[in-house]
């Protein structure tokens, strides 16, 4: 079993000594082909047997790991997803987290990138929000760890940013070499209207049936080509997110890595994403400096301001000047 697996599995919080049981050998038996056949019968004969949503959604990542280990990705995606729901409609927030965080894992190591990312922003959201509530319980073994968790998932994150320019271009070299840059489609999920959960809602992100690709898009009757801003050549765009097109105006981040952000250049921003340090963001000043001037600005996100990167000299703009609204993830040039 691959380690990180292993590691997100003997960390699932299990209180019942057979899932326990079955825990031990999932751990001990995804080495061979034929014991991960064996585990997987024994795991689809129990949950036949037990009918406890809670034990089933721990049968399920099991499976995953043996299907996995089988080199059965399908039915891997598909038992992770399983057991995503069943720890969702149970309410363990720290088992769906770290549902997220394998189903993201799984994803990246059969190389779907597009897929894995926004597993990865989940799963970090969620072990923040558990961190916060066990530092309110005073549970500071269970802080470290979910801590821990955000931290490893801020660093594989990086492994899918797209790589700095290695000199920086002025503007109108940019507007050249754009083509440089590698495009990028932006991706919806077509989902099944009629797969809902246990509470009779719909669960779009466990009935997904195919995706709309988009390559470019028209605004105001130009055409412009799509960049990933977070690494890739795929944006995934998730249900139940909350996402805005802005305009670019001014110079502030137009020497921005990857690729420059310049005037009259759009941006994608998604509201819902948890901004991390070097994340580009968008956020809205308290006081702007003239009644003139707008009050949205686009920016590096850093602990210790926000920073610009331009040609031009701009002071950082302190945190606490600043209400942070989103993070962007793509940028639409002119093609």
């Amino acid at each position: 079993m691959k380690k990180e697996f292993a590691g997100i599995i003997k960390d699932l919080e299990i209180n019942h000594p057979l899932a326990n049981n079955f825990r031990r050998r999932t751990l001990k038996y995804c080495d061979t082909h034929k014991n991960a056949q064996s585990l997987l019968r024994t795991l689809e004969f129990e949950e036949k047997e037990d009918d406890y949503p809670y034990r089933n959604a721990l049968y399920a990542i099991f499976k995953s790991c043996a299907y996995d280990a089988l080199e059965h990705k399908e039915a891997a995606f598909e038992a992770a997803k399983d057991a995503l729901a069943g720890f969702r409609n149970c309410g363990n927030d720290f088992n769906e987290a770290l549902a997220h965080l394998f189903l993201g894992l799984l994803y990246k190591a059969h190389e779907a990138d597009h897929l894995a990312l926004p597993e990865f922003d989940k799963a970090n959201k969620l072990f923040t929000i558990c961190r916060d509530l066990y530092n309110a319980e005073s549970n500071f073994g269970k802080e470290a760890q979910c801590d821990l968790y955000v931290k490893k998932i801020m660093k594989t994150r990086e492994s899918f940013e797209a790589k700095e320019i290695s000199t920086i271009l002025h503007p109108p070299i940019a507007k050249v070499l754009s083509s440089l840059w590698k495009r990028a489609r932006l991706i919806f999920g077509v989902y099944d209207i009629g797969h809902a959960s246990y509470v009779g809602k719909f669960v779009f992100e466990d009935a997904v049936l195919g995706a709309v690709e988009v390559e470019q898009v028209v605004i105001a009757g130009k055409t412009y080509n799509l960049h990933n801003y977070r690494g890739g050549t795929e944006i995934a765009i998730t249900s139940g997110g909350d996402y805005r097109w802005l305009k670019v105006a001014g110079i502030s981040m137009n020497k921005a890595k990857p690729i420059p952000i310049e005037p009259d250049d759009y941006v994608l921003a998604d509201l819902k994403l948890a901004h991390q340090p070097r994340d580009i963001v968008i956020a809205n000043l308290h006081n702007p400096p003239t009644p003139e001037e707008r009050a949205g600005v686009i920016k590096r996100f850093t602990l210790k301001g926000l920073k610009s990167e331009s040609i031009s000299d701009i002071p950082n703009i302190p945190l606490s000047a600043v209400d942070i609204c989103g993070v962007v993830i793509a940028i639409a040039k002119p093609a």
